[in-house]
């Protein structure tokens, strides 16, 4: 049933979008983009500045444990399994680090602490990145997400995005352990990794960002913005 829904509406459709892993599903599109997702990262920021401010005023002490959180819905498809391993491998080896894991909690809690992470553990299966990811970057987390070698190259040959310009951390669930033991030893690294986050976002995923996407999908469908002045 599924997919001859997805055959009609590509079928159908006066215009079709596509991002994310979902171009393996889809026979056609006729605007290519990142992700749909859209956020603004300025007043998500704004909403959380007391944990960020709490955070860049904590010492940056690799004596202390590496603060990992992670969002524990769909473990199979984010490969949950696997971080827990490598975090206790981790721990085995006497390295400090703390997973922080949420389940059905609510978006202000899992914020607030995403604010006082060190480090944000995404998703390690799917191949590409959504809006916890997005979130992450906006707060200036680096992020660990795994990031498919060929999604990659479709977007950057399409002129989507610069070689390299992704501020990702790209891991799959074979890498978390190394990844994590590296950031945990050089501390110092955090807060640059991360820093280029927040400009990505607002590059390519602000609300007016993807905002002017859609406006030019509409425009080219004859839809004009309400009270918008006629051009002709």
């Amino acid at each position: 049933r599924i997919a001859a829904m997805v055959d009609l509406w590509s079928r159908r459709a006066d215009h079709v979008t596509a991002g994310c892993d979902w171009v393996d599903y889809q026979t056609r599109w006729d605007t290519l983009m990142l992700a749909h997702f859209s956020i603004d990262p300025d007043a998500l920021r704004k909403g959380l500045e007391p944990q960020l401010r709490e955070y860049e005023a904590a010492p940056n002490d690799d004596a202390r444990p590496l603060r990992v959180v992670h969002a524990s819905n769909h473990q199979m498809v984010k490969g949950t399994a696997a971080l827990r391993r490598a975090v206790e491998n981790l721990r085995q080896e006497g390295c400090p680090i703390e997973l922080i894991e949420f389940y059905r909690t609510d978006h202000e809690t899992v914020l607030r602490e995403m604010a006082l992470a060190d480090v944000v553990a995404d998703q390690f299966v799917v191949g590409w990145y959504a809006m916890f990811c997005l979130e992450a970057l906006s707060l200036g987390k680096p992020v660990l997400c795994y990031l498919r070698r060929d999604l990659i190259d479709l977007y950057t040959y399409a002129g989507l995005v610069e070689p390299g310009e992704i501020p990702i951390l790209n891991t799959d669930v074979s890498s978390i352990e190394s990844r994590l033991r590296e950031l945990s030893r050089d501390r110092s690294q955090l807060r640059a990794v991360g820093s280029a986050g927040l400009s990505y976002v607002r590059k390519h995923h602000s609300t007016e960002a993807v905002g002017r996407v859609f406006d030019g999908i509409n425009r080219s469908l004859g839809l004009e913005p309400r009270n918008a002045p006629n051009h002709g």
